[in-house]
C-alpha cells in the first residue's frame, strides 16, 4: 500500500513494515548498554578497515589521538595493503575521537579503549562501521554531520585538570559526562 509519504509491506509470514521517507518519522533504536561512569582504563583500540576500490595511490592510514594523561597528541600510521586492507592497534586510556587520514577522506569515529572498529570507506566517501565499536561510532558521527557538538575536545581540559587529586579527577569528569548526556537526551 502507499499513501502519501508511507508505503506498507507485508510479508508472507503476516508481518508489515512500513517506510517513509518524511525525516520526521525516522529513528534510530539501539540496545546499547548503559553508559554509568567515565571509561579510563590502559587498553588497546583496534582500528581496521577495506578501502573501496581502492587503487594503490597514498599508502598510508594516518591516525591521531589525544593523549589526555599523558598531555599531547600521539600520531600513528599503517600501510595500505595492495588488495585495500589496513589495520592498527593503538593503546588508549580513554574514549577518544580518532582523527584518521586515509587515501579516500578523513573520518573522525569515536571509540572506547578495548574495542574494535571496522570502517569501509567508498570512493564517494560513504563510511560503514562495523564491529563492537560501531553502535557509538555512528551514532556520533551523525551527531557530528548534524553540526551540534556535544563532546568536548580533551586537550581543552588540561587547565582545568592540573593538580587536581583522583577524586577531583574522577568528578570534574563524572561532570564533563553528565553535561554531554544532558545534551544527547535532549535530541
Amino acid at each position: 500500500k502507499i499513501r502519501k509519504s508511507a508505503i506498507s509491506v507485508s510479508s508472507s509470514d503476516g508481518g508489515l513494515t512500513a517506510c517513509t521517507n518524511k525525516l520526521s518519522d525516522c529513528h534510530i533504536t539501539h540496545d546499547l548498554p548503559e553508559f554509568t561512569e567515565p571509561v579510563l582504563k590502559q587498553d588497546t583500540i583496534y582500528f581496521s578497515g577495506y578501502i573501496v576500490d581502492y587503487n594503490g595511490g597514498e599508502d598510508k592510514v594516518s591516525l591521531g589521538t589525544d593523549d589526555l594523561l599523558g598531555g599531547g597528541y600521539k600520531n600513528y600510521r599503517t600501510d595500505v595493503q595492495p588488495n585495500g586492507y589496513f589495520s592498527i592497534k593503538i593503546p588508549q586510556t580513554h574514549p577518544v575521537v580518532l582523527l584518521a587520514t586515509t587515501p579516500v577522506c578523513p573520518i573522525f569515529p569515536y571509540i572506547e579503549p578495548g574495542k574494535n572498529l571496522f570502517v569501509i570507506l567508498a570512493p564517494d566517501n560513504r563510511i560503514v562501521y562495523a564491529g563492537d565499536g560501531a553502535p557509538l561510532a555512528r551514532e556520533d558521527q551523525m551527531l557530528r554531520n548534524s553540526n551540534r557538538a556535544y563532546l568536548p575536545y580533551l586537550s581543552n581540559f588540561y587547565a582545568d585538570i592540573k593538580g587536581m587529586t583522583p577524586e577531583q579527577y574522577k568528578n570534574y569528569f563524572i561532570a564533563v559526562q553528565r553535561k554531554a548526556e544532558s545534551f544527547i537526551d535532549s535530541l
